[in-house]
């Protein structure tokens, strides 16, 4: 039993963003098992086996079809794989056949892992917790301290295995300590390291802990390349061309293939061996093992998940991903994230109620070590070594997931490719016409049969151009050229013709929109449950506690004797003016191992200063949205707590009577002046509960009933080119967002200081409360906020119509995704600021623009802006972090300029692949009508004229065709992006008729003169070559292939005048002067071109002015008939090019037509749809 595409084929890709597959087939649930469910990853997995019977079939049709069904068995796995194997239960499966999200099948075949290893010897009852699944038939037992010998099943896809589970009867993907364990377990169970049975069972699994790119052979390379369809349509063309004895132009088509493939060849395989370099690193490690306290020194690919590897004080490059155990780290991360910040790394929890939480990397990245990352220093607290649990090592780490993305990227859907697929197969329908006229036409005429063979099968060379392909794909490599050299980067060229048609552009702001740097602006401080004055020096003794928690409620570290980390975390310490040391010897005076110690500046006159054990760090994270400290003053009883973070979090975990009333509004009135504010909290913990009592206490209680203190006010600017650069995006109607982690406020502030919000729109603040009990509905209120900016607007911004901007945060997009999702899409119609947004949620509002039918930019700077980049159509990083980790595009341009350049550089490569196409086309049907007619007349075309026309006329503009540079501004027009439209059709099929028309009247102009002697029949059963027919043709034939090109050669607004491209026009004037000496006076270049001597200066002139009529005629019709705008207005009013309108428009127009606020229908999955609650604040606009 086989799937296709139309009947069985269970996956097919639905746009509802909540529901990504259609359910499976209940005929189809015992062959299959859905796999990675709700990651990027899912697959459902299908079982096979090999049928002999139809295998036997598909080899005999093979032999049949001379090896044409191998080849399209090697194009197309999956057909062949279906034609070989039939369907089955998976327990019987022998291979499967995996569907991913986009609808493409993979077959991976079945293999079994087998093991005898003696454990007797070896120690094999270690006291490493068996990494299981619930059942005990789960293979991965074999990792624990399992004796019994290792048989299990297993596929490989996208480097990884997944294993078949007999108890359940499902495969598993194989994991490492990621798998459910608390934070308690890993330090019970791993503490004491692997056993070598263990570690040899482990690596039999996994493998290697190597990152092992697979870089092909040359003659691998070779084989795949020459097997390409094009190059098979080549090899078909060059033979054909070979055996007609036109040596010189299939001599010429045979190097310059040999060329392309060894020029593809080299640069696939060079990609290859740098990414393999770059990730498949290897150093040395001391790894504990075999309970022993000496270390043993191995390599890193010799290391497996629970192995307890040392961290030097030096430092190491990570080659695994590990949770820190025992002292404290300093990394640098920005191979990963893109900041080269350090980052503080602290020991995992060991104790406490916190303990029992369960360990997830991308959660507690306080404590967890990546591969690729650099280690800058390591620091222990006592004279044991730093050490470190290996979680997941290879393919399976957090860089192991990066270089996945990259070796299987996320396929680009572009329509450009799917049209030019459907066109090259009407020419190939065009072709087979041309064969049939060919045929009867030259038999006829009495041409030998094997002439007629010959010319009836050039004709399909002539229709589909074998050069097509490379011509449409200069100007796309001509863009990324012009890209590298302004400092943008792409690893993947077709995403230059994607960005052509971005609509929409999201932006983070820190970083992108704003400064990377904060600058302390003051604190605004609490007495009485007030606020008071603002503080901009915090030395006086009533900003003590103030000074207190901002000096070390951080997660800095000092390196070089400076004290550095997190940008804001710097600044804010650096108010203070106090001293940060770590290197603390004695430990004694704190009773506990202290981390890091702080104190204030010394005054004369007084005493030495206090100071402050920091005992024990609680890290920030953007779900949990803010950071305390345990702290204890030299010499003082008790601890104290420290907490910073986001004001509406910071506040709920205070006492009531310490927050002041007009809280509300005195941080509104901050973030409403484009400020970034964080809430500042203190606690004196009493005295009774000693630091062990604390340490078991979970964080939660701990932070409970702390004293507000103030609110700490930083300063973040616009980058110079943010405003420029949205007012040039909003001229081009084109809609920008803002997706931040910052404040709702400051976000709405920053947007209107930029133009994103023009002055005078309205914003309203959509507030989404949870329902009180299941059984309720939520609870939606919308809230004006107020405008006060006086800004006036500028006359490029009346392209854009006032209108209401809707500001939410994450909390609120969360629920209304849970309990009204029906109205999510309507809110990112509506949405222009999406703040308090966690990484997460960013690449999901993208992926709802994309659902949207947006074409869909973004531009981060890499840090949490890594998913929502890399689910962009065209996503441009700004951090320096390597591209193919960040983004398809990053930028050392940090600043969003380069949005600008990569749309107006993807409108260009749009325009010219367009452009290209249209040419290669129209040279195809050119050609195709001269042949055609000659072959009325038993002629053809030479040799030689055949090698001037495609090498050096067709090949020399396409070339250089494509270097006109992009226009230095978006223009509010955008470019055609479909092959199938009106405009590109009509003029096609324009072009051809005048085309067809022009030759057949310079044909007849030819037969009207007394001295034109007509072919009558074939010279010894073979083609005229030497005639009028073909001398003719040939001279006007050569002027429209030139001319057709200048036509096609689109200028502004997407592209600069033609020119501007030196290049081009020094080829198009030579070609001009060459054809026009070759009409006037040939000379000797007559013998060798076999042109017909035609002694009438007259006719010769008439050619040349016939050339000069069709460029006229073309050009007036391409650019003030068929393409021409107020044109394309008229034939969209009569409905013969109205397309249908994407889904935003829709929307859009739906939206306009309704009332404002909408009608919300909420529907839970444990009620029907009800009404959702309203509340409208009039008072506040």
């Amino acid at each position: 039993m086989a799937l296709t595409d139309t009947e069985t084929a269970p996956l097919l890709y639905s746009g509802d963003n909540n529901n990504r597959y259609q359910a499976i087939p209940e005929n189809l649930i015992q062959y299959s098992q859905r796999l990675n469910e709700d990651t990027e990853d899912e697959v459902i997995c299908y079982g096979y086996k090999y049928d002999y019977e139809r295998a036997i079939l598909y080899y005999l049709c093979c032999v049949l079809s001379c090896g044409f069904l191998i080849l399209v068995g090697y194009w197309r796995k999956d057909w062949r794989h279906s034609w070989t194997h039939v369907m089955c239960p998976l327990p019987e499966a022998d291979s499967v056949f995996l569907k991913d999200l986009y609808n493409r099948w993979h077959p991976a075949e079945i293999k079994s892992l087998k093991d005898n290893l003696d454990s007797s010897s070896n120690g094999a009852h270690g006291n490493a917790k068996e990494i299981t699944s619930e059942t005990d038939s789960d293979p991965t037992k074999a990792l624990g301290s399992g004796t019994e010998p290792l048989d299990v099943k297993y596929f490989k896809f996208r480097c990884l295995r997944y294993f078949w589970n007999r108890h359940d009867q499902s495969f598993t993907v194989l994991k490492g300590l990621d798998r459910d364990f608390t934070c308690r377990e890993i330090y019970d169970c791993f503490s004491k390291g692997l056993n070598n049975h263990q570690v040899k069972r482990r690596l039999l699994l996994y493998g290697q802990n190597l990152i092992d790119v697979e870089v092909k052979s040359y003659f691998r390379l070779l084989f795949e390349e020459a097997l390409n369809p094009f190059y098979v349509f080549q090899v078909f063309s060059v033979t054909l061309w070979f055996t007609d004895e036109y040596y010189y132009y299939a001599g010429c088509i045979l190097f310059v293939s040999i060329v392309s493939i060894t020029i593809t060849l080299l640069q696939t395989r060079w990609n290859r061996v740098r990414l393999r370099d770059m990730v498949a690193t290897v150093t040395d490690m001391k790894v504990f093992r075999n309970q022993s306290a000496d270390p043993e020194n191995t390599s890193s690919t010799e290391v497996v998940p629970g192995d307890i590897i040392i961290i030097p004080s030096c430092g190491m490059r990570m080659e695994c991903d590990a949770v820190l155990v025992s002292g404290s780290c300093v990394v640098n991360e920005s191979s990963l994230t893109g900041e080269s910040n350090p980052m503080l790394k602290t020991p995992l929890i060991s104790d406490g109620a916190d303990a029992d939480n369960i360990y997830r990397a991308n959660l507690q990245k306080q404590h967890s070590l990546f591969a690729g990352t650099a280690v800058i220093q390591a620091r222990s607290y006592s004279n044991s070594p730093v050490t470190a649990i290996v979680t997941r090592t290879g393919f399976y780490s957090l860089k192991g997931s990066l270089v996945r993305s990259i070796l299987y990227p996320k396929p680009m859907n572009m329509k450009l490719y799917r049209d030019a697929i459907g066109f090259v197969a009407c020419l190939a329908f065009l072709a087979l016409i041309g064969l049939t006229y060919s045929i009867v036409t030259l038999v006829i005429d009495g041409v030998s049969p094997g002439e007629v063979t010959k010319r009836a099968l050039d004709i399909i060379t002539i229709a589909v151009p074998p050069a097509l392909p490379a011509a449409v794909s200069i100007g796309t490599v001509y863009a990324a050229n012009r890209l590298r050299l302004r400092g943008i980067f792409c690893i993947n060229p077709s995403r230059i013709n994607v960005s052509g048609k971005i609509n929409l552009v999201c932006f983070d702001k820190t970083g992108t929109l704003t400064e990377d740097y904060l600058e302390f602006w003051g604190v605004n401080l609490v007495k009485q449950r007030r606020f008071g004055e603002i503080l901009t020096d915090l030395k006086s003794s009533s900003s003590e506690k103030i000074a207190i928690t901002m000096a070390s409620c951080h997660s800095l570290t000092v390196l070089k004797g400076e004290a550095c980390g997190d940008p804001l975390d710097t600044k804010m310490f650096q108010a203070t003016g106090w001293t940060l040391q770590e290197n603390v010897n004695d430990h004694k005076k704190y009773d506990t191992i202290v981390q890091a110690t702080v104190t204030p500046p010394s005054c004369p006159n007084t005493e030495d200063p206090p100071e402050y054990g920091i005992l024990k760090r609680y890290a920030f994270s953007s779900e949990l949205k803010r950071m305390s400290v345990l702290i204890r003053k030299l010499g003082a009883d008790n601890l104290e707590l420290v907490m910073k973070g986001a004001p509406e979090t910071i506040q709920q975990y205070c006492k009531r009577d310490t927050v002041p009333r007009d809280f509300l509004q005195v941080l509104e009135s901050f973030t409403e002046q484009g400020y970034r504010v964080i809430g500042l909290a203190h606690k004196s913990i009493d005295s009774r509960i000693s630091w062990r009592s604390a340490q078991k206490m979970s964080r939660q209680d701990l932070e409970e009933n702390m004293t507000f203190l103030g609110l700490l006010v930083m300063q973040n600017k616009l980058k110079p080119e943010t405003s420029g650069i949205i007012e040039e995006l909003t001229r081009a109607n084109i809609r920008t967002v803002m997706i931040t982690g910052d404040n709702l406020k400051t976000a709405v502030n920053i947007a209107r200081e930029c133009g994103m919000i023009l002055p005078n729109e309205k914003v309203v603040h959509l507030i989404a409360n949870k329902p009180t009990i299941a059984e309720a509905e939520p609870t939606i209120i919308w809230k004006p906020l107020k405008n006060e900016s006086s800004a006036a607007i500028s006359e490029s911004q009346y392209y854009r119509p006032p209108s209401t901007r809707i500001a939410c945060t994450g909390e609120t997009i969360s629920i209304i995704q849970k309990y009204i999702p029906n109205f999510f899409e309507k809110l990112l119609i509506k949405g222009t600021i999406f703040a308090r947004t966690s990484p997460k949620q960013k690449a999901e509002i993208v992926e709802g623009f994309q659902s949207l039918q947006y074409y869909v930019g973004m531009c981060g700077d890499g840090a949490n802006d890594c998913g929502a980049l890399n689910a962009a159509h065209a996503g441009i990083s700004l951090s320096e972090a390597e591209a193919s980790v960040a983004s398809p595009f990053t930028s050392k341009i940090p600043n969003i300029s380069c949005v600008s350049t990569m749309i107006r550089e993807g409108r260009a490569a749009l325009v010219t692949a367009f452009g290209v196409f249209k040419y290669m086309a129209l040279y195809s049907i050119i050609q195709f009508t001269t042949v055609l007619i000659l072959y009325w007349y038993v002629a053809n075309l030479g040799d030689f004229q055949y090698l001037f026309i495609d090498l050096f006329i067709i090949l020399s503009i396409a070339l250089v065709m494509s270097r006109t540079a992009a226009f230095p501004e978006i223009a509010r027009e955008r470019p055609n992006s479909s092959l199938t439209s009106f405009e590109t059709l009509s003029s096609l099929f324009t072009h051809v008729i005048v085309t067809v028309c022009s030759q057949t009247f310079v044909y007849f102009y030819l037969a009207s003169h007394k001295w034109y002697v007509a072919n009558v029949d074939s010279v010894n059963g073979s083609t005229y070559v030497e005639c009028y027919e073909t001398t003719t043709l040939y001279y006007f034939s050569s002027y429209q292939y030139i001319w057709i090109a200048v036509v096609f050669s689109k200028g502004p607004p997407f592209r600069l005048r033609i020119y501007t491209n030196w290049a081009y026009m020094f080829v198009l004037v030579s070609l001009l002067a060459i054809t026009t000496v070759l009409v006037l006076h040939p000379g000797s270049a007559a013998v060798t071109f076999e042109l017909k001597a035609i002694h009438d200066t007259t006719f010769k002139v008439c050619i040349i002015l016939m050339g000069i009529a069709y460029f006229c005629i073309c050009f007036l019709l391409e650019e003030f008939i068929v393409t021409a705008p107020y044109w394309r207005s008229l034939w969209s009013c009569i409905k013969v090019t109205r397309k249908k309108p994407k889904k935003f428009e829709i929307m859009e127009t739906n939206i306009s037509e309704e009332e404002w606020p909408p009608r919300i229908d909420s529907t839970s999955s444990n009620t029907a749809k009800k009404k959702a609650k309203y509340c409208f604040y009039e008072s506040q606009i």
